[in-house]
């Protein structure tokens, strides 16, 4: 799906592009970049945090991609206590990292 989508971009040109990263699905307490081997038997299961990391590149420049979701069966469960509040909070930051990153600020 990675590589049909990156294809659709930048035509014009020969341009190298591709997956530039390994498509990571990382469940509760493993923070992120878990690729598991064919035979890791963990399985995600109902109420799991999962974060989902991918990476695509076009001409050598890179964009990775990810997004943390809790598991449910039911698409109207709402989520709450500490799943709905460290998602919060990750979330907050992010929005306060953004307003942040103007022309002349640095990042220290």
């Amino acid at each position: 799906m990675i590589m049909s989508e990156v294809e659709k971009t930048y035509n014009k040109k020969k341009l190298d592009k591709g997956i530039a990263f390994p498509t990571c699905v990382s469940p509760n307490h493993i923070c992120g970049h878990f690729s598991p081997l064919p035979d890791n038997k963990l399985t995600i299961k109902e109420g799991d945090l999962v974060k989902v990391m991918l990476g695509v590149h076009i001409d050598g420049f890179s964009a990775i991609a990810a997004h943390t979701i809790v598991v449910h069966s039911d698409p109207s469960k709402v989520t709450d206590g500490s799943q709905a509040n460290v998602t919060l909070a990750a979330y907050k930051a992010v929005q306060a990292a953004l307003r942040l990153m103007r022309p002349g600020n640095k990042n220290t």
